[in-house]
């Protein structure tokens, strides 16, 4: 993602083919700057859930394991403050001005403009509980990688793209059976919501207990496309996340949309010289639709990439001003889509590190996100969640 502010309580060859995974921009916080990464579009599809920065053949995974991942990812997530999330202060003290005038009044955008790939409006991490990362257990690696995001529907619901768990093979291939959703024993996912800041540490890490991708999930598919059709998913987690810490999204009324949007993730971005696996929210160019797909082309940077797959694109903007705050922002927050994948631009750099993808993810011709508001798959996560994701 490009980079934008945040505000923080607390401390491969390319080919014509789509690639998945994100990229963002990234906002300031205090304490730092927050990119989107865009990983999906234009070349062979690179998986996020296959590869590292330093090959240039895909895009990056992020892997987790048991107690040992869970300690890795504690040591890197804010330390806790004893709040509920909802009388959590975002602090965020611009939330009186409109979004669309942030540029021009709010005080992380005065004097000299931002670099380019760099947006001054600020975001506060700790009012995005639902937004988690989704990582991989690595016996051989002590400590987890993130590979996939996603977005919390209730405490015991994930929402993520189809991707993240069968990578290109799509439903019919993985089932044997048309019509049939792919499900199984989770075979080592973990996630995280970092921000649940109200949670210890360790109590914001909950495994994965079932992974269940939608029957119509058409993998990669082949060129000239449609790549990653109907590319949703689910993750059961195997014990819920205590409901006072924090606040699911829901799905958008069906067949609705919004433009206007919000993109998160843990993907690549382009902060301190390239990242992979830190938080991040940008705002894009208005979407567009195309069918059950929201696109847009990457502006000042404001794109996706590896890392981000999965991850919410919210309706409206919103960037972590509460409820009762002038310009307002309301909750629970309404998911439209899921980052799903984009057409990479030119390696700047060659490919091999962080900021190369990143540089890539911003030079993206298009991105295509998946909507889950179509009634098919609206239905379906409401059906396969047994009514508890939110909005059904």
């Amino acid at each position: 993602m490009a980079d934008e502010g945040r505000v923080m309580l607390s401390q491969g060859a390319r080919t014509s083919l789509p690639r998945i995974g994100k990229t963002m921009t990234a906002t300031t916080t205090l304490g730092g700057v927050l990119l989107i990464s865009a990983a999906l579009l234009g070349a062979a599809p690179a998986r996020a859930d296959d590869a590292t920065p330093s090959s240039p053949s895909a895009p990056a995974i992020a892997s987790s394991s048991s107690s040992l991942a869970v300690a890795g990812l504690s040591a890197t997530m804010p330390r806790a403050v004893r709040l509920g999330v909802r009388i959590m202060d975002s602090g965020l003290r611009d939330c009186h001005i409109p979004f669309d005038e942030l540029a021009s009044k709010a005080p992380s955008c005065q004097g000299a403009a931002p670099a380019p790939g760099r947006i001054c409006q600020t975001s506060s991490p700790s009012q995005f509980t639902e937004v988690v990362s989704v990582s991989l257990v690595m016996p051989s690696q002590p400590f987890a990688r993130r590979f996939c995001s996603g977005t919390l529907l209730s405490p015991r619901w994930v929402l993520t793209a189809a991707h993240c768990v069968l990578k290109d093979t799509s439903a019919v291939s993985a089932t044997g059976t048309v019509g049939a959703d792919f499900v199984r024993a989770s075979t080592g996912l973990m996630v995280s919501s970092d921000f649940a800041l109200s949670l210890q540490a360790e109590e914001r890490v909950r495994a994965v207990k079932t992974e269940i991708v939608f029957r119509g999930y058409g993998g990669r598919g082949n060129d000239p496309g449609p790549y990653y059709v109907n590319d949703v998913a689910l993750l059961e987690l195997d014990t819920p996340l205590p409901t006072e810490a924090i606040e699911p999204a829901a799905l958008g009324p069906a067949d609705s949309f919004d433009a206007s949007s919000t993109l998160a993730g843990y993907g690549i971005s382009n902060f301190a010289g390239g990242s992979i696996g830190r938080f991040n929210v940008t705002w894009p160019s208005a979407l567009t639709e195309n069918g059950d797909r929201l696109l847009f082309k990457p502006d000042d940077g404001r794109a996706f990439c590896q890392g981000d797959s999965g991850g919410p694109v919210f309706a409206g903007r919103n960037r972590g001003c509460r409820p009762d705050d002038i310009s307002s922002e309301p909750r629970p927050r309404r998911i439209q889509a899921v980052i799903s994948f984009d057409r990479p631009g030119t390696f700047v750099g060659g490919g091999s590190t962080s900021m190369d993808w990143a540089e890539s993810c911003m030079l993206s011709p298009e991105m295509s996100t998946q909507r889950v508001t179509v009634p098919v798959i609206r239905d379906w996560i409401c059906q396969t969640t047994s009514g508890e994701a939110g909005g059904c």
